[in-house]
């Protein structure tokens, strides 16, 4: 059995929220990608936000919390 701290647990989901915000801008600005490829890319990302969304109820404020396709919580 392993035991995560709650704090460090929150800091690593927030992390990766960060990161895939990172990675979007990254492939927005990508002087070589085609359009098709990323618009297939932001598909992913979205979908990853959205998977993010199931963490909600652990964040009390609204803020906080994670937001998948359109801004609304899936």
């Amino acid at each position: 059995e392993k035991t995560v701290p709650i704090e460090s647990f929150f800091r690593k989901i927030v992390a990766v929220r960060e990161k895939l915000r990172v990675l979007e801008q990254r492939i927005n600005a990508h002087p070589k990608l085609s359009d098709e490829d990323r618009l297939q890319l932001q598909d992913y990302i979205s979908k990853a936000y959205g998977s993010l969304t199931t963490f909600n109820v652990l964040f009390a404020d609204p803020a906080d919390r994670f937001a998948g396709t359109g801004g609304k919580d899936d």
